[in-house]
Order: structure tokens, then C-alpha cells, then sequence
């Protein structure tokens, strides 16, 4: 029932509270944006009113031409019964539009027969209002309005009364001001919090996929109950899927949802959101087309179509009377941004409680909460991405040792077979990077001067008719000519390795397959020769992750590699063969093989210490350690097999001297250290140690040496040492200047015993003692050989001592101090 109390003001106001902190009171108790309607309540009980409406010109209003245009809107409203009307569209020859114009307030004190009042009107009809007063008011942004308060029955409002409200209006804006700040700071600490759970819950190892969607949906939701938006949705960019393409992550109203992806020039307003990088604001849908040249005046060329028919479905969704206006069908979204690259967007639409639209302000709160999802999306992608780099590089560790096995069986064959090996790399390549389905392997066919397909890997190489198949199988690609007519052909010939995002980009593209769009040919070399390329193709438009390129290139090293190795151990395998009648061939073999393995091995030996330099997880880190100890040893056996055909042809080596540094001698060691023990079997227990103290004396001191000999004579030494040292013993190497002012590098172990004989023989070339070849079926007596030849070619010793005391022995590399004496 309606209230007929004569005056409700002082039954409504507690003992000891005014008016205003009563409204004060009222206002800060509210956390929703639709709490504005408690602030209308508690205005009418302190008047003694029975509805409250509060009031706002329509964006786009000119109040201030003659004649001013526009219409009032209700931007919320509190009724004490539940006969009510709402109008959002009252024109401003309203008493309420006077108001507003004038600034006045405005006194109705019968609306029955004020000729200002049309009380013919259903408002006054169903709601029984007999008297009312609006006070015009001014909003934060700006805007003007007017706060309206009605009684049902007959009963004129005091001078004191008017006064009252005229007071607490204008304590409404700011008010309502307030209640907004509160409610964003709380939806963003809110974002914040739900966002920077998920983020938690991927530092402890959880599959952010999950989680990271399910922190988007969260937000979405808490976005709608805040802003009661009928939808609100989320779309976001996943690379990993499609690049520039921004699909729904998130939604409250799936109904709305008719297109679910966006990309940059795509039509409607969501659309212009991504395609502009900006925010739009739309008052009201319902009159888009009506004010479209003022619309495009704020956003240039924007377009809207009803999709999902929503002003035909538009009173669905709102709990307004039948026949009563409905309120606007208010609309925003906004970008979300990553440094100026847009990574999706967030949108509203339809505020189903009061307030009934969204002003500048709630465009505002919507950014912010785009910022946060972006910062959050950015760093998800970035961990996801690191992940996948990881998980590829972990991945082709394994393969790599798996891969060097198959390579080792197949070379041991009486014909290795390089289709095989070939095929396995594409295999493995294909595991490792993501969206690498078409792959082959392209070498030189000599006759025709083109590449030829040698290997080929993926589904898509069989797919079509027999012609189809044929025909791809057996392209050509032209090396000569003076522009190149394919990719290949160009990476070919540069050396230098292509990634193709968009193959049809490329004027060299020669297409082999129609559904490849994007490529990576890497050159496969070895000696500084080109020996082909290798071709990694996707059908997907997103690009390949960034490390894909990496991996390609390493992989077609190793092949490079392998094929050599192939040419090399069959031509060692000839030579071996003729030993007897072709001793020169057997020399010019040995040298070439060392030259053909020098440029593989060492360029694989200085990217995996490039790799080692990163911050890799603990086991990739052990396996790129156990790859560079492998490399390290394939290093010192092309080494010696060049010093052994140098000497075999020459009598001698031609060192290039240099003065030999502490630091560089001392990287030297712990390396060669670190290599050695770890190609020792882990049973036996041996440890390597370098007394790095004991090599300073070279800071003082000038030492010329060949850096390169040296090395290969102290690893020679230490390989001897890691081979016939006792288990559980230790391995250490230091240095100093002896009693006649040489400069020495010493290894002591525990090991087999030397006798004077065995001390005299050992650097014999081919010599084994017998304890050496029951200890292990390795070695070819060429170490030590090879050792003294390089300290005979520096001018110093290889000096061997009998084993002492506790099987001590000692193996001394001495080098004459310069004439120049100590350095000054």
C-alpha cells in the first residue's frame, strides 16, 4: 500500500542523524553500481515520498541551442509500490525538461491540473501521483539531470521539504560518484586477485591451458555481475592456433555470440575495436542508425549490423511493464593491448539493472580490466611458448644421442644407407617442431646442376592421384642461371638459411604443395661445400615458434655431419683396404678426413657451448654437457688423425707459436677436465680435478705455444688418464715452474703401474703394454706418440715417471720459458 502518513520525514530519520549523513550513510554501505536505487530510497523516505527517479539527458543532447534538443532518460528509479512506468524518453517540454534548462527546481503541487503536466500520460495513470518536484543536478562528467521525487496522494510538498531535497540532490553526483570508484577499484582488485591466482598456479607446474582460460571465463563473469551487462565476452588471440585471429575465450550470454572470432578489419563494433586499437562507446543500439552521422563522427567508417536481432528480441530482456519504454541498448568494448599490438578484445552490452547505460566512466573501468588481461595473456603466452622451446630442446637432446646410435649402426654396414639416416632426421625434426608436416631433404644431383629430393617425410607426399604423387617426387629445382628459380636454389647458393611466413610472399617460391604456406630451408653444408638444403613446410598460417629456426639449422649441420662422415669412414674403409700398396693414398685419406670432420664437429662443439650459456633446465643441461663431452672426443680424433698424417708425411709439425695466458689456459683445463669425466663410465667413480692456483705463475711468466697443439696433447693425456686410472680415485692436474726454470702441466693418477721399460715404450707409436689391453680393448698407441711429437715441436718434453708410491703416477708436459725471462 501506498503510505499516507502526512509526514514521513520524521518517522524515517534516526534520533541524532541528519538528513545528509543519513544519505551519507547509505550511499558508502553500497558496493554495486545498482545500489544507486538505495540512494533514491532513502531521499524519498527522508521526504516523505513515495517514488524516486533520477534523471539524465540522453548523449547527443544540445541543451544549449535554440530550440534545444534531445529527451531525458531514467537512469535509475525507486518505487514504494509495484504499480509502476518508466519513460526513457522524456522530452524536455517536460516539467522535469524545464528543470533541467532552467536550472530551477521545479514545484508540481496538483499534476491533475498543472497545465505543465499531461496527466493523461500512463505514468501518472497507473502510478496514482498526485504531486512531485524535480531538482536539476549536474553530473561528474558533466552531464545534466534532475533528481524527481512523487507522492501518491494529494499532500504538497513543504518549503522545508523542498529545501531538504534540494540539499541531499545535490549530494547525489558525487555520491553516485563515489559508489562507482568503489565498485571499479573493487572489480579490479578482483581481476587482479583471480588473475594472479592462475598466475600462481603456473609457477607450481600446472598445465597453464586450463587454468588460464578458466581465469579469462572468472573475469568475464565478475566484469558482468559488476556492470550487470546482459553479455559480456572476451576475445583473445592464440597463436599457437591462428595468428591475428581473435576468437571468444569467455562469455555470459553464448546466444549473442553468432561470430565468434574477430580479425583486423572485420565489420560491426567489436570489430572496429580491434581494427582502430580503440574503445567504443554506443548510448543506445535501438538509435544507431538514426544518429550514424553523429556516431561516425566520433568513430570514423564503424558499422552495425543486428545479427542477433537484438531489437526485435529487446523487451526479452529487460523486467519493465508492458507497453512501458524499455531503457537504452547500451554497448561497449575495448581493446585489449600489448605495447600497441592488439591481442584481443573485451566488450558489454545491455545494462539489465540501473544504471541503465554506460557512461565514459564504465568505458574507463573496462580498459583497465583490458590491461590486466593483457599483461595476464602476454605472460601466459610467454611462459607457454618457453615451455615449448624447452620441451623441443629436451626432445632433440634425446633424439640427437638416439639419432648418433642410428647413424653409428647404420655406418658400420657395409653400405650405409644415407635415405635411411635422412629419413630419420626428418622424423625426428618433425617431433620437435611444432607444425612441421611436409619435409624433405633436397642434395645437388651433379648431372643436371639441381636439387633433387633425396628424402622425404609427411602424409601430404602421398596424397593426390599417382600422377600427382609422381610428379612431386620427381621435381628438379635449377642451380645455375642467373636468378635463382627456387628457395632452394637461393639458400643454396647463398649458404644462408630462409623462413618463409607466407611462402606465397616470396617471388623464388616454387610450389610443390598447395596447402604449404609457410617454410624454412636451411642449407646443409659441411667444409665450407654446399651439399643441399633441408625444407621444413606447415599448412597452418601461424608461424612456427621462434626457436623452429634454431633446430633446422642444427639439424641440417647434423646431416651435413652425417653425410660426411658416410663419404669419410667409406673412403677411410677403402684406404684400409689398399694400406699396403698405396701408403701415399693412406696419408692424403687420413688428411682429407680430418679436414672434411674439422668444420662439422668444431661448428656442432661451439654451438652446443653457445646453448650451454642459457639458463636451460637442470637435464637439458646434463644431456647438452654429455653432447659437448661426445663432440669434445670426436674434436681430439680429427685432431690426431691430421697431426698423424702430418707427421707421417712431413716428419714434423709447424706449430704457430703464441704466448700462452693463465685465463685461457685455465678455461682450457676445467673444460677438458669436465669433458673427460664425463665420458668416463659412472661405475668406476673417477673424479677430475685442476689445481688452478698453481697456473698463475703465468701471469708473470711467458710461455709461447701452438694453443691448439697443447691442447691436444693434454687431451691426449687426460684420455689416458680416464682410461687406466683405479675406480674411486682422482685425477688432478696442476703446474709451476720447475727447479730448471721449465714450465710444466702435470697429470697425476692412480692407475696401472710403469716400469722403467714401460716408460721408454710408451711413446712408441703402436705400443699397448699388456696391463693396457686387459684394462680396455680402446686405444691405438698413437696418444703419447702423438703427445711427444707436439712437445718435440714446442721445444719442450713429454716427460713419463715410473709409478711411485700408493700407484702415483705422473705424466709432466714441459715447455721452455721464453729468453725474455719472467714477463715485467
Amino acid at each position: 500500500m501506498w503510505c499516507d502518513n502526512a509526514d514521513m520525514t520524521a518517522s524515517a530519520r534516526p534520533k541524532g542523524q541528519g538528513s545528509v549523513a543519513q544519505l551519507v550513510s547509505t550511499a558508502l554501505r553500497q558496493d554495486r553500481l545498482a545500489s544507486l536505487e538505495e540512494m533514491l530510497r532513502k531521499i524519498a523516505e527522508l521526504i516523505g515520498g513515495d517514488i524516486c527517479i533520477l534523471w539524465q539527458a540522453a548523449p547527443g543532447a544540445e541543451l544549449e541551442q535554440t530550440p534545444p534538443s534531445g529527451h531525458l532518460f531514467v537512469l535509475a528509479q525507486w518505487y514504494r509500490n509495484e504499480k509502476t512506468w518508466t519513460t526513457h524518453n522524456l522530452p524536455l517540454d517536460s516539467v522535469t525538461g524545464n528543470a533541467v534548462l532552467t536550472g530551477e527546481t521545479q514545484h508540481v503541487q496538483d499534476a491533475r491540473i498543472d497545465p505543465r503536466v499531461n496527466y493523461k500520460l500512463p505514468f501518472f495513470q497507473i502510478t496514482g501521483t498526485k504531486t512531485f518536484f524535480s531538482i536539476p543536478i549536474i553530473f561528474g562528467d558533466g552531464m545534466p539531470g534532475a533528481v524527481n521525487v512523487y507522492r501518491v496522494r494529494h499532500s504538497p510538498f513543504r518549503d522545508e521539504e523542498l529545501a531538504r531535497g534540494e540539499e541531499l540532490a545535490a549530494l547525489v553526483p558525487s555520491l553516485y560518484g563515489t559508489i562507482r570508484d568503489r565498485v571499479s577499484l573493487a572489480l579490479v582488485q578482483k581481476v587482479d586477485n583471480i588473475l594472479q591466482s592462475a598466475e600462481t598456479a603456473f609457477t607450481k607446474g600446472v598445465d597453464g591451458q586450463g587454468p588460464a582460460y578458466a581465469a579469462v571465463n572468472t573475469v568475464c563473469r565478475s566484469v558482468q555481475e559488476t556492470l550487470h551487462a546482459l553479455e559480456t565476452s572476451i576475445f583473445l588471440e592464440d597463436r599457437s592456433r591462428s595468428e591475428g585471429v581473435f576468437e571468444i575465450a569467455a562469455t555470459t550470454f553464448e546466444a549473442f555470440v553468432t561470430k565468434p572470432c574477430y580479425a583486423a578489419g572485420d565489420d560491426g563494433l567489436t570489430g572496429w575495436a580491434v581494427t582502430h586499437a580503440k574503445p567504443i562507446r554506443i548510448f543506445d543500439l535501438v538509435c544507431f542508425q538514426e544518429e550514424l552521422i553523429s556516431i561516425r563522427q566520433r568513430y570514423p567508417g564503424v558499422n552495425w549490423i543486428d545479427r542477433n536481432n537484438v531489437l526485435n528480441k529487446k523487451r526479452e530482456y529487460f523486467t519493465q511493464e508492458p507497453g512501458a519504454d524499455i531503457p537504452p541498448i547500451s554497448f561497449m568494448a575495448a581493446p585489449i593491448l600489448r605495447g600497441g599490438r592488439v591481442l584481443g578484445a573485451i566488450r558489454c552490452c545491455i545494462s539489465v539493472r540501473p544504471p541503465y547505460y554506460y557512461a565514459e566512466r564504465e568505458l574507463n573501468l573496462l580498459e583497465l580490466v583490458a590491461t590486466r588481461i593483457s599483461q595476464f595473456w602476454e605472460n601466459w603466452r610467454s611462459r607457454r611458448d618457453t615451455e615449448d622451446e624447452n620441451a623441443s630442446w629436451r626432445m632433440l637432446v634425446e633424439s640427437v644421442s638416439k639419432m648418433n646410435r642410428f647413424v653409428q649402426d647404420e655406418i658400420s654396414r657395409g653400405s650405409p644407407d644415407e635415405t635411411k639416416i635422412f629419413n630419420e632426421a626428418l622424423r625426428i625434426t618433425s617431433s620437435v617442431i611444432r607444425g612441421a608436416e611436409i619435409m624433405d631433404v633436397r642434395l645437388r644431383q651433379e648431372e643436371t646442376n639441381s636439387l633433387y629430393f633425396a628424402a622425404k617425410w609427411g602424409a601430404l607426399w602421398n596424397s593426390g592421384t599417382v600422377t600427382d604423387v609422381k610428379w612431386k617426387s620427381s621435381r628438379l629445382f635449377p642451380l645455375g642461371g642467373e636468378a635463382p628459380e627456387s628457395v632452394g636454389a637461393e639458400v643454396f647458393r647463398s649458404g644462408r638459411l630462409a623462413t618463409l611466413g607466407n611462402v606465397s610472399e616470396n617471388p623464388h617460391y616454387s610450389k610443390t604443395f598447395d596447402q604449404a604456406q609457410k617454410m624454412i630451408v636451411a642449407p646443409i653444408q659441411a667444409q665450407g661445400g654446399m651439399l643441399g638444403v633441408l625444407d621444413v613446410r606447415g599448412t597452418s598460417p601461424v608461424p612456427f615458434p621462434p626457436h623452429s629456426v634454431a633446430i633446422a639449422e642444427l639439424v641440417a649441420e647434423q646431416l651435413g655431419l652425417y653425410h660426411y662422415l658416410a663419404e669419410a669412414i667409406l673412403g677411410m674403409r677403402k684406404a684400409q683396404a689398399e694400406l699396403s700398396a698405396h701408403a701415399r693414398t693412406q696419408r692424403q685419406t687420413y688428411a682429407d678426413l680430418g679436414h672434411q670432420l674439422k668444420s662439422p664437429v668444431v661448428s656442432a662443439y661451439t654451438r652446443t657451448e653457445t646453448a650451454l650459456r642459457f639458463d636451460l633446465p637442470e637435464k637439458v643441461m646434463a644431456e647438452l654437457l654429455a653432447v659437448r663431452s661426445l663432440l669434445a672426443k670426436a674434436k681430439t680424433v680429427f685432431w690426431s688423425t691430421r697431426l698423424f698424417a702430418e707427421l707421417e708425411g712431413n716428419g714434423e709439425l709447424k706449430p704457430r707459436l703464441e704466448r700462452l695466458e693463465y685465463q685461457r689456459l685455465s678455461d682450457l683445463l676445467s673444460v677438458v677436465a669436465r669433458d673427460t669425466e664425463l665420458r668416463v663410465d659412472p661405475e668406476r667413480q673417477l673424479s677430475f680435478g685442476v689445481a688452478d692456483k698453481t697456473f698463475r705463475v703465468l701471469q708473470a711468466t711467458i710461455v709461447l705455444v701452438d694453443l691448439d697443439l697443447l691442447e691436444q696433447a693434454i687431451a691426449n693425456i687426460m684420455d689416458n688418464a680416464g682410461k687406466y686410472s683405479i675406480p674411486r680415485s682422482k685425477v688432478l692436474i696442476h703446474g709451476g715452474v720447475t727447479g730448471g726454470n721449465r714450465f710444466h702441466i702435470t697429470v697425476r693418477n692412480r692407475g696401472l703401474k710403469m716400469t722403467a721399460e714401460d716408460v721408454r715404450q710408451c711413446v712408441t707409436r703402436g705400443w699397448r703394454g699388456e696391463e693396457a689391453r686387459l684394462v680396455t680393448g680402446e686405444g691405438s698407441g698413437l696418444g703419447l706418440w702423438i703427445a711427444s711429437h707436439i712437445m718435440r715441436s714446442l721445444g719442450g718434453e713429454l716427460l713419463i715417471l715410473p709409478t711411485g708410491k700408493e700407484s702415483v703416477n705422473e705424466v709432466k708436459l714441459l715447455l721452455p720459458i721464453s729468453e725474455r725471462g719472467r714477463a715485467i
